[in-house]
């Protein structure tokens, strides 16, 4: 599901020009640039999972598989079809979730 700035700076009780600035303050990129990266790290683990490109494309909201290709590579300096090579790469998840 898409995030919503306007939801998040309600949420937080902020305008959504003073939670981006804050956002970008604290965390040194824009809300946008992280969202972007969760993406991309979503998108490497599905296809660490073996679904097909197009399909990555789609589930993660981008209008097809050579955009998400092209942001892919510009984020990990490697395309999506070099990781599926299991004999060049070698991809471990990890669980990231906080312990409680």
């Amino acid at each position: 599901a898409a995030v919503d700035l306007q939801k998040l700076s309600a949420l937080c009780g902020l305008s959504e020009s003073r939670l981006a600035h804050l956002f970008t303050q604290e965390v040194g990129i824009s809300i946008r640039q992280y969202l972007l990266w969760v993406k991309m790290r979503y998108a490497a683990e599905l296809f660490v999972r073996n679904r097909p490109l197009s399909q990555i494309a789609h589930d993660i909201g981008f209008s097809d598989s050579s955009h998400l290709s092209r942001t892919f590579t510009r984020y990990f300096a490697l395309t999506p079809s070099y990781l599926a090579n299991n004999k060049l790469v070698r991809l471990q998840l990890c669980d990231t979730s906080p312990s409680l």
